[in-house]
């Protein structure tokens, strides 16, 4: 199934190095946000998406630990975002999805 999990790889290799996977939970295109730290590790930041839970019909913002994907947080949006493939843009209580 497509969009059911989150993958690191090795580009050179094509070979999975870490993979996130929940029943159930379907995600958004993930983001990545460095941490600024001076030695500017490639993997030194946090993955950003927004995942929809298909047996509670409702969406969270999950942060994951960009070098292990750890699961960091999820927070509850308390709605529905239909399902994108792409990341998603909020303006107050509207969100799109980016084309």
């Amino acid at each position: 199934t497509f969009f059911d999990r989150l993958i690191k790889f090795d580009g050179k290799s094509g070979e999975v190095l870490r993979e996130w996977h929940e029943d159930g939970i379907f995600l958004t295109e993930a983001s990545f946000f460095p941490r600024g730290n001076e030695e500017n590790l490639e993997d030194d930041g946090v993955l950003f998406t927004i995942a929809y839970n298909s047996s509670e019909n409702l969406s969270y913002a999950y942060l994951f630990e960009a070098s292990s994907l750890t699961l960091v947080d999820s927070y509850a949006l308390g709605i529905m975002i239909p399902f994108h493939a792409h990341g998603v843009t909020c303006s107050g209580k509207t969100c799109f999805s980016n084309p």
